[in-house]
């Protein structure tokens, strides 16, 4: 079956985010601890900008707009989390 030219570019979007993930996890190797801390920081520091304008109960629902692999949902504490 011949690729159609939407299969073509969903195709080569794909294979520019894998080599995007790919050159990332390369020059990341060895600095997994620093990059996990600074995600834990900037989570820490987004929760205190929301609770300063509403408290979050202990078990929130959260949903990340926009996550990325490295999203702060993951180091958001909740009952149900998703980051997309």
């Amino acid at each position: 079956m011949r690729e159609t030219a939407l299969q073509r570019r969903a195709r080569r979007a794909l294979e520019r985010q894998l080599d995007y993930q790919r050159d990332k996890a390369e020059h990341a190797g060895g600095l997994e601890a620093r990059i996990i801390a600074t995600m834990q920081e900037h989570s820490a520091a987004v929760r205190a900008k929301i609770e300063a304008v509403r408290p979050i109960p202990p078990d929130p629902r959260v949903l990340e707009v926009g996550s990325g692999a490295h999203g702060l949902i993951f180091f958001f504490d909740g009952a149900e989390r998703v980051g997309i």
